[in-house]
C-alpha cells in the first residue's frame, strides 16, 4: 500500500491521523509461496485471526514444510494455535491443530487446495511460525509403484523404496534382499549379527524389532560385543530404541569392543539396529532379550509416591522429606526444610528468564526445582502472581504445594483478580484446587476454595494480609493461573464483586 499526502500552499488544516497493521489471511493461488504468522519472526499480536486458502495447480497436492514453529504451548491447543485442513472449507476434514515449540511434521494434502487459520487470544504471544507451501506430486501413485519392488513411501518433493520386515534394500535402492532382523514376539531369545560367531559381511543393516506383552518390558544383555570404531560410532554400531520406529526413544548407540550395560525398555517393545559400512568387519555381537512384567504401570504398583520396577519384583520410593512406612508402599513425613522470604525484589519477566532464585527439593541442582510460594507485599501498583515460572509454556507441576502471603500497609486491603484460571476441575475440588484466607495463616477465615474455571469476580481483602494456598495431586494437570493484586482502601465488609 502506498499513502502519499500533498498540501498546498493556501490551504492550512488540521490534517489527518490513521491506525493501520497488517492484514494476514487471504486466497492464494499458485504454486509455491511462504505463509507466516502476523508481524514474523517478532512476536504475533493478541487476539488476531488469519485464514489462507491455498490452491495450486490442478492434477497436483499441496505441500507444506514448516521452517519455524512457536506458538503458546496447551495440552488440547485451547488458547494460540494454527488449524489446517484437507480441502478449501473450515468444513474440510482436519489434519491437525498444532501449538507448541515443534515443529509439525511436513503436511500433504490429498487434493490441489489447503485451509489454515491462525488464532491467537489476549494473553502470551510468541514468535509464531514460517511455512513454504508448494504443489507436490505422489510418485508411488503411478501404475509401477515408484520403480520400488515391494514399498513405495512418498516423501515431500519425491519418494524412496522400502522393505518388509525381513529383507533390506538392494545397492540399487530399489529392489530387496533377503536380510537380518524380523519381528520377534517371544518372551525370551537372542540376537546376533549375521554370520555370527564369524565377521559380518560388509554393507548390512539389521533390524529387530521385539514385542512383549502389554505391561512388560524387554530387558537386553550382551554376551559379546566387537563392532568397528569408537566413542563416536560412525562406522559400524548397534542402535537400542524404547518403540518400533527409528524415531522412537533412543538408549544408546554402540560400537567398539566394551560390552554395553543391561538394557531395559520403557513400553512393551524394543527396536535393535545394526548396521555396517563397506569397509573393516569384526565379529560383531550376541544378546539375549528377555520379558519381565512391569508392576508400576497399573495403579502406580500401589506406591503412594514413586515406583521403581526391577526384575521380577518392584519396590516404592518416597520424595525427599518422607520416609517408607512399614507397609512398604504408603510414605509418611520425616523432617524438611522451610524457607520463607521477609524481603525479595528481582529484575522482573514473565518466565524469570533474566535476573531469578531457583530453589531445588535436594542436596544439588539436578534434584526437582521449587518454583512457587512465598512473601509478597500488595501496593498500589498491580503486580502479577503466576502458578509456576512456566506459565504459558507447561503446564504446572503435580505434586504441589504453595503458599503465597499478601501484605498491605496499615488501613489498607487487598484486592485480588484472576486474569487466567485452569485447574484441574472436580466437584469438591479434592484433587486440585486454590484456598483464599483473610489473614496471615489458615486458621484466618477463609474466602472459598477454587478449581476448574475459578471464581467468576474479582475478591477483596479487608484485612492487611491475604494467604493464597495451591495444591496439585500426581495426576491430571492443567494450565493454572494468573492473578493481579493490588493494595486498595479498607472495605467495610469482607466481600466480592466483579
Amino acid at each position: 500500500m502506498w499513502i502519499e499526502f500533498r498540501s498546498s500552499s493556501n490551504w492550512v488544516g488540521k490534517g489527518f491521523a490513521a491506525i493501520y497493521e497488517a492484514i494476514c489471511g487471504g486466497e492464494i493461488t499458485k504454486d509455491s509461496g511462504q505463509i507466516q504468522s502476523p508481524n514474523y519472526p517478532d512476536d504475533y499480536r493478541p487476539s488476531k485471526e488469519c485464514v489462507w486458502r491455498i490452491t495450486v495447480s490442478e492434477g497436483y497436492n499441496v505441500g507444506l514444510s514448516f521452517q519455524a514453529f512457536e506458538i503458546e504451548r496447551h495440552d488440547s491447543c485451547a488458547y494460540d494455535y494454527l488449524e489446517v485442513r484437507d480441502g478449501p472449507l473450515e468444513t474440510s476434514p482436519l489434519i491437525g491443530r498444532f501449538c507448541g515449540y515443534d515443529k509439525p511434521e511436513d503436511v500433504r494434502s490429498t487434493s490441489h487446495t489447503l485451509w489454515m487459520k491462525f488464532l491467537s487470544d489476549g494473553t502470551v504471544n510468541k514468535a509464531g511460525f514460517a511455512a513454504n507451501f508448494f504443489k507436490e506430486e505422489d510418485e508411488c501413485a503411478k501404475p509401477d509403484n515408484g520403480g520400488c519392488e515391494q514399498r513405495c513411501v512418498n516423501t515431500l518433493g519425491s519418494f524412496k523404496c522400502a522393505c518388509e520386515p525381513g529383507y533390506e534394500l538392494a545397492p540399487d535402492k530399489k529392489s530387496c534382499e533377503a536380510a537380518c532382523g524380523g519381528l520377534l514376539s517371544k518372551l525370551n531369545g537372542t540376537v546376533s549379527t549375521p554370520g555370527w560367531p564369524k565377521e559380518y559381511p560388509p554393507n548390512k543393516n539389521c533390524v529387530w524389532q521385539v514385542v512383549a506383552p502389554t505391561q512388560y518390558r524387554i530387558s537386553m544383555q550382551f554376551e559379546a560385543f566387537e563392532l568397528e570404531g569408537n566413542e563416536v560410532c560412525k562406522y559400524d554400531f548397534v542402535e537400542v530404541r524404547s518403540g518400533l520406529s527409528s524415531d522412537s526413544k533412543l538408549h544408546g548407540k554402540y560400537c567398539g569392543t566394551e560390552v554395553p550395560e543391561v538394557i531395559t525398555s520403557q513400553y512393551n517393545n524394543m527396536r535393535i539396529e545394526f548396521k555396517s559400512d563397506n569397509t573393516v568387519s569384526k565379529k560383531g555381537f550376541k544378546a539375549h532379550f528377555f520379558s519381565d512384567k512391569d508392576e508400576c504401570s497399573k495403579d502406580n504398583g500401589g506406591c503412594q509416591h514413586e515406583c521403581i520396577n526391577t526384575v521380577g519384583s518392584y519396590v516404592c520410593q518416597c520424595r525427599h522429606g518422607f520416609v517408607l512406612h512399614e507397609n512398604k508402599h504408603d510414605c509418611k513425613e520425616g523432617h524438611r526444610v522451610k524457607i520463607a522470604f521477609n524481603e525479595f525484589e528481582i529484575e522482573q519477566h514473565q518466565e524469570c528468564a533474566y535476573d531469578h532464585l531457583e530453589a531445588f527439593d535436594g542436596d544439588s541442582d539436578m534434584a526437582t526445582i521449587l518454583e512457587c510460594g512465598g512473601r509478597l507485599k500488595a501496593e498500589a501498583r498491580q503486580k502479577n502472581l503466576y502458578s509456576h515460572s512456566q506459565f504459558g509454556d507447561n503446564n504446572y507441576p503435580g505434586h504441589t504445594d504453595c503458599e503465597w502471603l499478601l501484605t498491605a500497609e496499615q488501613g489498607y486491603g487487598i484486592e485480588l483478580s484472576f486474569i487466567t484460571f485452569e485447574v484441574e476441575e472436580e466437584a469438591d475440588c479434592g484433587y486440585d484446587y486454590i484456598e483464599l484466607y483473610n489473614g496471615y495463616d489458615a486458621n484466618s477465615h477463609r474466602l472459598g476454595r477454587f478449581c476448574g474455571s475459578g471464581p467468576r469476580e474479582g475478591i477483596y481483602s479487608p484485612g492487611g494480609a491475604m494467604l493464597i494456598r495451591f495444591h496439585s495431586d500426581d495426576t491430571i494437570s492443567k494450565k493454572g493461573f494468573h492473578i493481579r493484586y493490588t493494595s486498595t482502601k479498607f472495605q467495610e465488609n469482607l466481600h466480592t464483586r466483579k
